[in-house]
């Protein structure tokens, strides 16, 4: 028995293969091609969206997006990576119809358009809420951490930078002499003009470091604390070392990302109110239900979103001195609003004693001193005279929401299931753990595009291609078909698919829109 025989190579063909053939009718890219091209790039405000009309002409910003969204998509980042892949991968030949782009072009792209990246990935976000994709009643929010390009023994403090621009203006003053000198050599001879251009090279380039040096000079002032070299923008984190915080909401109904940003801070304690806003712009929803984990447990941040509209289910756990002491809790005490006071464990009642501000907030203490002195209970609860509580003038929204989470302990339960497996899947199944990029608005496109590329294939597996090309032909279109009917076709053009008479059909140009 002989083996599976391929065809010569020498063997011509009369009738070669179009390429149109090995690209599917369930493949992804039809789906990326319908979908960037039915954007508006000039709105969106990318670079060379209007070819100038002198010139070399510029690549089509179209056809770099959709580049960059099947690189992320297919787990390829680099723009080194993506031209290779242009030259050898039927998909990608098929996408960008034999374009060759060098890496060089494919970086500035990314980096001129970083802002337009980010509209790009809400304006697939208002895609899924017009098809129905989303619940739009809870979300789930968190945050997690990737790492930045510098490494994190490249950062220096205040005194080490003066160091540095000491040693740089030494040598800058060298140059300088030396660039003066550089018409004759020792010997009075004339010295050659590459010498001399070498020289103006080093020059011009130490200028530029040092000009580098003082920004961050400044920053390390501002800051009190070390500040990276090679990325200025990244952070000192925990687990990643130099970093950026990621903060994403994913919707409950079918795990879609709906927000996906870098935040300016390093903690997640104050991002609640922020990100649930966007969230809401992006829904179109007045009021909506948000769930975080414990970091998000900050008490300012919960009133904003409070009086925002968002109802939160935030876990409240008992840290503090307290509890790794074993003594007595503030949740152990109970508050009476009929008498403004605290009830003890003991069965004593602390009351209101002062008010004062503290971190720009009033805050008013309860005690009871000469109960303290001779309870029975002491031990368990202070190691000091008496038991003094604090109490926010807004304590009855937290006392709200805690009585709300341990009503839904479901809803805490659900939370991790939904926002950690947009996680797992970009930084372990995608492969991008770190970012690439430098600067936070470069950093920001990456994650928008690592975001875009999670959605994209969770509506594939919702959907199907098919259906998703046609919503996105019949969104583009000028017919004046609303949402309902998008949404109505997207979600039945799989089971008619199924049906006999149209198990072979072909897709066909919809020209319908939501004009309407």
């Amino acid at each position: 028995m002989s083996y599976v025989i391929g065809a010569d190579r020498n063997q011509p063909q009369l009738l070669p293969a179009s390429i149109e053939d090995y690209v599917g009718q369930e493949n992804p890219v039809r789906a990326i091609d319908a979908f960037v091209e039915g954007l508006d790039l000039v709105e969106l405000g990318f670079c060379k969206s209007i070819p100038a009309e002198t010139g070399r002409p510029p690549y089509n910003p179209a056809d770099l997006l959709k580049l960059y969204i099947w690189g992320y998509l297919n787990r390829t980042h680099s723009s080194r990576r993506l031209e290779t892949e242009c030259q050898r991968n039927l998909e990608l030949i098929w996408l960008l119809s034999n374009l060759r782009p060098v890496f060089k072009t494919i970086a500035e792209f990314r980096r001129a358009n970083s802002e337009a990246i980010k509209r790009v990935f809400r304006s697939f976000s208002v895609l899924c809420r017009e098809l129905g994709l989303f619940g739009r009643e809870l979300v789930a929010i968190d945050g997690t951490k990737f790492k930045a390009s510098n490494h994190p023994n490249r950062r220096r403090s205040e005194k080490e930078l003066e160091e540095l621009l000491k040693a740089l203006d030494e040598r800058i003053e060298e140059y300088m002499k030396a660039a003066e000198q550089s018409d004759v050599d020792l010997l009075g001879e004339a010295c050659p003009a590459m010498k001399a251009d070498n020289l103006q090279k080093k020059l011009a380039a130490l200028q530029k470091r040092k000009g580098l040096y003082q920004e961050l000079l400044k920053v390390a002032q501002a800051r009190g604390e070390k500040v990276p070299l090679t990325d200025p923008d990244c952070q000192s984190m925990k687990k990643v070392g130099l970093g950026y915080n990621a903060q994403t909401a994913v919707d409950s109904l079918h795990h879609l990302l709906v927000v996906a940003e870098i935040a300016e801070k390093p903690t997640d304690h104050s991002q609640l109110p922020s990100v649930a806003a966007t969230v809401r712009e992006v829904l179109e929803v007045k009021k909506l239900k948000a769930v975080a984990d414990a970091g998000y447990q900050d008490r300012c941040a919960i009133a904003a979103a409070h009086y925002a509209g968002i109802e939160c289910y935030v876990p409240h756990p008992r840290s503090g001195s307290a509890v790794t002491e074993g003594n007595f809790h503030k949740a152990d005490f109970v508050y009476e609003s009929e008498n403004d006071a605290y009830l003890c464990p003991a069965g004593k009642r602390l009351w209101r004693n002062g008010c004062f501000e503290k971190r720009g907030q009033i805050i008013y203490g309860y005690a009871n001193p000469e109960a303290c002195r001779v309870c029975t209970s002491k031990a368990k609860c202070i190691k000091g005279s008496y038991r003094r509580i604090e109490r926010w003038e807004d304590e009855s929204l937290m006392e709200v929401l805690d009585e709300r989470t341990a009503r839904h302990p479901e809803i805490i339960k659900k939370r991790k299931a939904l926002v950690e497996h947009p996680f797992g899947t970009i930084k372990f199944w995608r492969n991008q753990g770190a970012f690439l990029t430098r600067g936070r608005k470069s950093v920001q496109a990456e994650l928008s595009l690592s975001a875009l590329a999670y959605n994209l294939s969770r509506v594939f597996a919702i959907l199907g291609v098919k259906a998703l090309v046609v919503a996105l032909r019949a969104r583009k279109g000028k017919c004046g078909v609303g949402s309902r009917f998008l949404r109505n076709l997207a979600l039945l053009w799989p089971s008619l698919l199924r049906q006999p008479c149209l198990s072979g059909f072909a897709l066909f140009p919809v020209e319908i829109s939501l004009s309407a």
